[in-house]
């Protein structure tokens, strides 16, 4: 059963990234974002390089959970998440203060391709922007 959820969370995760990098071209403005509140648009992430990279994302509004899943088998790597949401930038296995951690962190692996998503709540429908990214 574990295996299924975890597998079930991931393809969740994969269609999500699809359907917020094909909405995330139509840009915005920043200049209005509370950065002590939960994100409330499409969010730009960008993940530094190495297999303990820091993730950030503007504007810089608070998500309240951060999953990484291998994006070739869907395995969850981390998963990480706060209700009250909390900013960047986030180190990969270092939860943030006050976070829970659910998944991992399991050691990233150089040349494997991993999903990040970002999300405001903690339903499909709370994901707010993500990427692949390979260390």
């Amino acid at each position: 059963m574990a295996h299924f959820a975890r597998r079930f969370s991931a393809v969740l995760v994969a269609v999500l990234v699809a359907v917020l990098s094909a909405s995330a071209c139509g840009g915005g403005s920043t200049s209005s974002v509370n950065s002590n509140a939960l994100c409330t648009s499409v969010v730009f992430a960008d993940i530094t390089a190495g297999t303990t990279p820091t993730i950030t994302w503007t504007p810089s509004c608070r998500v309240a959970f951060i999953s990484i899943a291998n994006a070739n088998n869907g395995d969850v790597q981390w998963a990480v998440g706060l209700p009250a949401g909390f900013s960047p930038p986030v180190k990969y296995g270092v939860a943030p203060t006050g976070a829970t951690t659910s998944t991992g962190p399991i050691t990233l692996v150089t040349g494997t391709a991993y999903t990040l998503t970002l999300f405001t709540n903690f339903s499909a429908g709370g994901a707010v922007g993500g990427g692949t990214f390979t260390p």
